[in-house]
C-alpha cells in the first residue's frame, strides 16, 4: 500500500507588507533612572526651567536646609537689603 501527502499549497506572502507591529518602535523610551540621569546634568537655571519650580516650591521644599544655614543667610540677606 502507498501512501500520498495531499499537496499542500499556500497563497504567496509578500514580506514588504507585513504590518508595522512587526517593526521595531524607532522611538527611544527612557527610564526614569535615565530622565534623571539627564536632567542631572543640566545646569541648575536650566533644570528649574524645564521642571517649572519656583522659589516659593524651593523654600517650601527645603526648610529643613534654611533652617540649618539660617545664620548665614540671615548676615547675606541683611547685606542685600
Amino acid at each position: 500500500m502507498k501512501l500520498t501527502w495531499p499537496k499542500l499549497t499556500f497563497p504567496p506572502i509578500n514580506l514588504w507588507n507585513v504590518p508595522l507591529i512587526f517593526k521595531r518602535d524607532k522611538k527611544m523610551t527612557l527610564t526614569t533612572n535615565d530622565i534623571n540621569d539627564r536632567l542631572a546634568q543640566q545646569d541648575e537655571v536650566s533644570l528649574l526651567e524645564i521642571l517649572d519650580i519656583t522659589s516659593q516650591e524651593l523654600v517650601d521644599r527645603f526648610q529643613d536646609k534654611i533652617a540649618d544655614k539660617r545664620d548665614s543667610l540671615e548676615e547675606e540677606l541683611e547685606d542685600d537689603a
